[in-house]
């Protein structure tokens, strides 16, 4: 495998502790880089990634107050800073399942946990490296969203390089989804699993059958996924979505819990739970949801106002039916009213406002 030159690539180096920061600096001066970038904070990151394109991003998990190294990821790829030709990689030396499963949901390319020495670290990094540059033909088109051309310029680089085929697989079956190509994609996903179990296949296989509305098929496939992989908690989202479909709400809320109890950092997720609780009618649940996806979406571009409508709401719900609230509840109803009216403009709150001091005696 062909060596690296470091002084063609740019970094961006994120960690609010300086030890740590001239670490991982000082590695890639090693091994020649000379294009980096250091942020100390979050909001400094955001503004580097805005501003520059780089190959590679290193960043510490926990950086104090304000966004961590997660809501970064999770920004960066919601509004594409991070492309696919440049590699993502966490740092941390947290342990927690809720960090790691947090993490792992926003597909960092790599991961290492302290304490690593110089050397284990310069290795991960060549091997990431490396992988982006074997498959760069393919990110450029990803980047592009040239569904097409990627699907062809991948079937081409199946028979052509084989070591690749882990990777490419997968990138295959995406694609097919991508363009709509429900069909192929049941039939290629399911030539997959012929041999052997792979979770990403029987994943794709059940998505494939949802769009194709065999949401029977869809649930069976997710059902198996869950039971041998209880931490693949995608696959419970899409079955909360199957079943959201089916019109069984309660059933998906009773899976939305389950993933969230083993993932409870994803926003989207404490969002969704907010929603299918209102059309299930547990308003409780409902207002938990919104409540826990208002904090976590505090510094992160899921920041909106359904939030807190939704979570007024199921509050409304429950005044209205003569339920006796906690007076931190009602204080909540206030400055999330207030929020709206502030950080939302054109939000209607006049008749939430209305509904609410009715209920009060």
């Amino acid at each position: 495998m062909p060596l690296i030159d470091y002084n063609k690539k740019r970094f961006l180096v994120i960690d609010d502790l300086v030890e740590a920061r001239s670490m991982v600096r000082d590695t890639l001066k090693e091994a020649g880089a000379s294009k980096i970038d250091v942020a100390m904070s979050a909001n400094a990151a955001m503004e580097y990634l805005r501003t520059r394109h780089y190959d590679l991003i290193l960043s510490d998990y926990n950086l104090g107050r304000g966004k961590d190294g997660q809501q970064i990821l999770e920004e960066a790829r919601h509004n594409r800073l991070v492309p696919h030709t440049a590699a993502f990689i966490m740092i941390t030396a947290e342990t927690s399942p809720e960090m790691v499963m947090g993490a792992l949901e926003y597909q960092p390319d790599g991961y290492i946990s302290k304490p690593f020495t110089r050397a284990e670290l310069r290795r991960r990094i060549d091997r990431m490296l490396q992988q982006k540059e074997q498959m760069r033909e393919v990110n450029v088109l990803l980047d592009r969203q040239d569904w097409a051309s990627a699907l062809q310029l991948t079937e081409a680089l199946l028979d052509s390089k084989p070591q690749l085929a882990g990777k490419l697989l997968r990138i295959k079956g995406t694609l097919m989804l991508e363009l709509e190509y429900y069909d192929d994609a049941r039939r290629f996903y399911a030539a997959q699993l012929k041999d052997r179990h792979m979770p990403w296949a029987l994943f794709g296989l059940a998505r494939a059958c949802f769009h194709m509305h065999d949401y029977d098929k869809a649930v069976e496939y997710l059902q198996k996924l869950m039971l041998d992989n209880q931490y693949f908690v995608k696959a419970d989202d899409w079955m909360a979505k199957t079943l959201t479909v089916q019109g069984d709400y309660r059933g998906a809320e009773n899976i939305l819990l389950a993933a969230i109890a083993k993932s409870p950092k994803a926003v989207l997720r404490q969002m969704e739970l907010g929603k299918v609780a209102a059309l299930n009618k547990d308003w409780t649940t409902s207002e938990q949801g919104f409540k826990r996806a208002i904090m976590l979406a505090n510094h992160s571009v899921y920041r909106c106002a359904d939030n807190y409508l939704g979570f007024i709401e199921a509050v409304l719900q429950q005044l209205e039916a003569g339920q006796t609230l906690p007076k931190a509840t009602l204080n909540q109803v206030e400055e999330s009213l207030n929020t709206l009216d502030n950080d939302f403009k054109g939000t209607a709150t006049d008749a939430l406002r209305s509904r609410y001091q009715a209920c009060q005696p």
